[in-house]
């Protein structure tokens, strides 16, 4: 018969100092492939590192610029 037994993350983090002298790695926390393809449908545009909602913003036009394109559009 066997008894499964499971630690705490404080109790595997005390016998990995005793063994090694200091913590243990921290684990990276990545979705498993399942996971990962289902937010890939969901939000497609997540893996594009580039490209964020500040490139597309678009900065408003100070008054010199519209009485520019105002001269332009009348041709005076």
């Amino acid at each position: 018969m066997s008894f499964p037994l499971q630690l705490s993350e404080k109790e595997i983090e005390e016998d990995f100092i005793k063994l090694v002298g200091h913590l243990p790695p921290n684990k990276s926390k990545t979705f498993t492939s399942k996971v990962q393809t289902k937010l890939n449908i969901v939000f497609p545009g997540s893996q594009l590192t580039t490209h964020s909602q500040s490139s597309y913003d678009v900065p408003e036009p100070s008054k010199e610029d519209e009485d520019e394109d105002h001269k332009d559009t009348y041709g005076k």
